[in-house]
């Protein structure tokens, strides 16, 4: 940074007070902070405590990954384990995240999907523009500019469609939030 190669930084699954603190330290150093990279999910909810605010206040911009958990949020693994999934194969993900319980809480929410006329994929990937997750344009020169500091609010929507998420029931949040406990972190 100090030779003036670095303009930008992004940084990827720090916590709320370390990315104030990145940001407060590359201000310093006159290189903006420009994008934040979590993950996130209705299983993975981290972010919501404080990350977002602090990504409002530091007017960085915040692009998820793994809106999916890794293909949990799908139908996938709704009915087993396929032989070539990531599960079967030892890939990132073990078989302790499919215990019963965690199968029933995937195929409640699957249910709530249907009932809204969306796949779960589609419900899942709706929550990321609802909550604030979503990017949010930024204006390299001027790195307050990122964001509205208002994402996450029924005005956001698809920026390329224009569109607004449905509303979430609060059964969504009774089956994948509160007392949701995934086997392992990270999903």
């Amino acid at each position: 940074m100090k030779a003036g190669k670095a303009l930008h930084v992004g940084i990827s699954s720090y916590s709320a007070e370390r990315t104030r603190e990145a940001a407060g330290i590359l201000r310093s150093l006159g290189t903006p902070l420009l994008i934040h990279q979590p993950s996130y999910s209705m299983l993975n909810r981290w972010i919501e405590d404080g990350l977002l605010d602090v990504l409002g206040e530091e007017g960085v911009g915040c692009i998820t990954f793994s809106p999916l958990a890794q293909g949990l949020l799908t139908d996938r693994y709704l009915e087993g384990i396929p032989d070539d999934s990531r599960v079967a194969t030892g890939g990132a993900m073990t078989r302790d995240m499919l215990t019963e319980e965690n199968l029933a809480k995937f195929r409640a929410l699957n249910d709530i999907a249907k009932r809204r006329g969306q796949t779960l994929a589609e419900m899942a990937l709706a929550i990321g523009g609802q909550r604030g997750a979503e990017a949010r344009p930024c204006e390299p020169q001027a790195p307050r500019s990122c964001g509205s500091g208002q994402s996450g609010t029924q005005e956001s929507g698809d920026v390329r469609t224009g569109r607004r998420p449905q509303t979430l029931s609060p059964a969504v949040s009774l089956v994948a939030g509160e007392g949701f406990e995934p086997a392992t972190s990270g999903l």
